[in-house]
């Protein structure tokens, strides 16, 4: 897979940069790439290749070369497990969605717990419940 290809086409593409201003030694804000929009492109490539937005990548500022930026995704694409595989972490891999690592309960999107809204009143303490109604009024 051409990373630099993929990269510099996304940034034609998707953020109007001339071809003529894509050298490896400008930076990605000569690109006129802001920080919202680094992270816009690394979207992309996540999307595009599959590969996860590390932590090292989502640090990428925009004072890096283009250059930097693209020997750190495919650091990222070299580095990335197939989908379900453990890394060398021993952590999966990006599996498919619905699948693999979710805890009981968030493949619904509703959380295991919610407090309820308003002061924890014990059993039998009407100092507090009377302290609850207080604040309710």
């Amino acid at each position: 897979m051409d990373i630099e290809a993929k990269v510099t086409g996304y940034l034609q593409q998707h953020f109007g940069v001339d071809a003529a201003a894509l050298r490896p030694d400008a930076t990605l804000e000569e690109l006129d790439l802001d920080s919202l929009a680094l992270l816009e492109l690394l979207v992309i490539v996540e999307e595009e290749t599959g590969v996860p937005v590390t932590d090292e990548l989502a640090g990428m500022n925009t004072g890096a070369t283009l250059g930097e930026a693209v020997a750190q995704i495919e650091k990222a694409v070299a580095g990335a497990a197939p989908a379900g595989e453990p890394t060398a972490a021993g952590e999966p891999g990006a599996a498919p969605a619905g699948e693999g690592g979710a805890a009981p309960g968030a493949a619904s999107g509703v959380p295991a717990a919610v407090p309820a809204p308003g002061p924890a009143v014990a059993a039998g303490d009407e100092s507090g419940a009377a302290a609850a109604a207080d604040v309710r009024r």
